[in-house]
């Protein structure tokens, strides 16, 4: 065996061994409800190149052969990546794992299609009332976060900004 996808099927427990699969490259678990610690799964598994193990709750520290690829060209994209879905986190109070988002549906796309009409549906409610005095301008500064928070996460990792550039956005957004 080569790969293993198992995207999106809300598997629960610990990742079994793939120490004995000497040909692994691939492995795909986005979107479950997997635990434990990362390493206990992965080693010995000498030719995993690819792996997507987000949307989890696996912890421990990843490789960095493995953590964006093997070519010893270790980016700072993934954690940017991060730090764009911990914002969408942070401002709709809902988790990437949330029940509601099944099939196509992620919590990057549904903020992405809340900023095309309105940010106001997807806000977490305590953060403002339409009765607000500041409504209009708290509504213009999430909706300025929410759109950093989609450029972090750009599919490809060369298309997402740098840490420097998202720190430069946040103090314009503040200002």
């Amino acid at each position: 065996m080569q790969a293993l996808s198992l995207n999106g099927n809300q598997n629960t427990g610990i990742i079994p061994s793939i120490a004995k699969l000497p040909n692994f490259e691939r492995l795909y678990l986005w979107r479950n409800n997997f635990s434990g610690p990362f390493l206990d799964f992965i080693t010995n598994a000498s030719k995993l190149s690819k792996i997507d193990i987000s949307f989890n709750s696996i912890a421990g520290f990843i490789p960095g052969t493995i953590e964006y690829g093997r070519e010893e060209k270790v980016s700072r994209q993934g954690d940017v990546y991060n730090y764009g879905i911990m914002l969408m986190d942070t401002f709709t109070k809902k988790k990437p794992t949330n029940e509601m988002f099944i099939e196509e549906m992620s919590l990057r796309r549904w903020v992405g299609v809340s900023l095309c009409s309105t940010v106001v549906q997807v806000v977490d409610i305590n953060l403002h009332t339409r009765d607000d005095e500041h409504f209009s301008s708290k509504e213009e500064c999430v909706s300025s976060i929410l759109s950093l928070a989609m450029e972090c996460t750009r599919e490809s990792p060369l298309e997402r900004l740098t840490m420097k550039e998202v720190v430069t956005r946040l103090i314009k957004i503040e200002a």
